[in-house]
């Protein structure tokens, strides 16, 4: 209670009138987005006590932060701490720059606050044991200012209604939250491959009339798109012109992909092609490696495949047995692959395998480009969760298949440095796609509560609150992650953003499945209307939508394998 007694307040302070009402609103913004500072902070204390024990405290003979189970209650606590992080930044700009989108943000930021002192201060004291059940720990400090916290101007589940309340308005009035803008030179690049969009991209009619059936088949249209992106420098803007780009900067390079996600452009219909195989060629590859097989598939005159996992040898990529041995001017291939994405419309397959047996796991590994046509190569594809006909996956036989020794990408027994800048291209902007996803999420999710009825109901508020503070969090973190590379830093979050990213989907998709109801059984009823520029699958039925989430919460490395990376790259907890 605070008691005012004859206290004099100078007239410049006061607000009345027709100004009374902003300024009582833009008071309590900031005083949300202080508050919510304060849990951030108070959080970050629990976990660094946390942390700290858990590298320091020894169970049987090791730092329990090495057992994997307690790796991940820190890596879902720190996950938390930085997507409330990033929100109250965000929310601080917004007031001192005077915002239209303050308000909006203010609720964002005390709701990730709440979620992130709920999480911290549960794995936080749990991580401790017995210890943190005691007076004499300092962490009962800072975790009775972080809950505190939680109950003051509204709880999480509170902020989570409101903000819902905030963007369901917007999206009945056909508006949508604001999007991040970067730096002017950065926005002029957007600006003008926007423009070149506006001139050259392929009409809807043309598109729709042949679809896209694997992740190596570009239809007739979608390959003469390519070639025009890359005789333009709108490929791969980051290449040189030679490979379809433009030396386009970081930033650019990112607005670029932005811009397409934001019209629903697929860059390629050969993903992995373009993203990872090209430019292991162009980073490890011969000048002749590089004509014969990088230009044909940056022009969507080839496509490819990637050949990782086997059946024992999925994340642990190193355990892979598919031989090469090199006799004469060729290696001969035995072994068998599996989960290779396109591998039966594919031209050519970049291939790991194992040239030394007798060298350490990650040793002896070598990287191979092997035409599909090959005497003695089998590809057999199989269907995913969601149809025996959905044909993308393949296992792949290798059956004494001869590749010339001129096939070999980087240097014998190297293939460890290829396959991890394989990943590395494959991650860079892995998170944009689950941006987009996430994004969409909310415009036909929020649609699908307005349709049905749900805008009172408290429960469907408040995943729809959640979703929205995915959203933005994810967004920030990306910006966050790209300003660290812009200024030439080594960004250790990739393996967050896809963890959190992918996570969130998931979680999304199935709240928005649960409130379409039985509908979202009738695979004939679309979640959205076909986009022809897009991949098929993005406006599949909601049921069909939320089964391939598990795909991207397994592909590029699984969640599980993503925390452990976390736990030991970024937090330092041991193996």
């Amino acid at each position: 209670t605070v008691g005012l007694d004859g206290v004099r307040v100078p007239t410049s302070r006061a607000a009345t009138g027709a100004d009374a009402a902003p300024a009582v609103a833009r008071a309590r913004e900031e005083s949300l987005t202080g508050l919510a500072a304060m849990m951030v902070g108070a959080s970050q204390h629990v976990f660094d006590l946390a942390l700290d024990h858990i590298l320091h405290r020894h169970q049987f003979g090791v730092p329990i932060g090495s057992f994997q189970a307690v790796k991940h209650m820190a890596v879902d606590a720190y996950t938390m701490l930085e997507r409330a992080r990033a929100t109250v930044h965000f929310a601080a700009i917004t007031i001192a720059e005077d915002d239209d989108r303050r308000t909006l943000a203010a609720s964002i930021a005390k709701a990730a606050a709440g979620d992130a002192q709920r999480l911290v201060v549960k794995h936080g004291v749990q991580l401790f044991g017995g210890l943190g059940y005691t007076w004499e720990n300092d962490l009962q400090l800072f975790v009775k200012r972080a809950v505190s916290g939680d109950l003051l101007l509204g709880s999480a589940h509170e902020h989570r209604v409101a903000l819902s309340g905030l963007v369901l308005d917007l999206l009945a009035a056909g508006e949508r939250p604001g999007d991040l803008a970067l730096d002017e030179a950065t926005e002029a690049f957007r600006r003008e491959f926007a423009e070149w969009l506006d001139a050259n991209a392929p009409s809807h009619e043309e598109a729709a009339a042949e679809r896209s059936t694997s992740s190596a088949h570009i239809p007739g249209w979608a390959k003469r798109w390519q070639r025009k992106m890359f005789d333009a420098g709108w490929l791969v803007p980051g290449n040189p012109p030679e490979y379809g780009g433009r030396n386009a900067s970081f930033l650019e390079q990112f607005v670029h992909q932005e811009e397409l996600s934001r019209r629903h452009i697929y860059l390629s219909f050969n993903p992995q092609g373009l993203g990872i195989i090209v430019p292991s060629i162009l980073t490890f590859g011969t000048e002749e490696q590089k004509r014969r097989w990088a230009l044909p598939i940056l022009r969507g005159e080839l496509t490819a495949a990637l050949g990782m996992s086997e059946p024992d040898a999925g994340s642990d990529l190193a355990g892979l047995r598919t031989r090469a041995v090199l006799d004469g001017d060729r290696f001969v291939v035995n072994g068998q692959k599996v989960w290779t994405s396109g591998a039966h419309d594919a031209a050519v397959i970049l291939a790991f395998v194992r040239t030394d047996p007798d060298a350490p796991k990650h040793k002896g590994i070598s990287c191979l480009l092997i035409p599909t046509d090959s005497p003695g190569l089998t590809r057999r594809p199989f269907g995913s969760i969601n149809s025996k006909d959905d044909y993308d996956f393949n296992e792949v036989f290798f059956d004494d298949v001869e590749v010339p020794v001129e096939h070999l990408v980087g240097e014998l027994h190297e293939g460890w440095r290829v396959a991890t800048g394989s990943l590395g291209h494959e991650r860079a902007m892995l998170w944009l796609g689950y941006a987009e996803r996430l994004d969409d999420l909310v415009r036909r999710g929020g649609k699908a509560v307005l349709e049905r009825g749900l805008r009172q109901d408290s429960y469907v508020l408040d995943w729809f609150g959640q979703l929205v503070t995915d959203s933005q969090a994810l967004q920030l973190l990306g910006h966050r992650t790209l300003a660290k590379v812009q200024r030439g830093m080594v960004s250790q979050e990739q393996s967050i953003l896809k963890l959190f990213g992918s996570e969130a989907c998931q979680r999304a998709t199935l709240h928005v499945l649960e409130a379409v109801g039985p509908d979202a059984l009738d695979p004939t009823v679309r979640s959205a209307p076909l986009e022809p520029l897009n991949l098929h699958a993005w406006t599949d039925g909601w049921f069909e939508l939320y089964l391939r989430t598990f795909s991207a919460t397994i592909a590029g490395g699984t969640s599980q394998i993503q925390r452990n990376i976390v736990a030991e790259h970024v937090l330092g907890l041991p193996r």
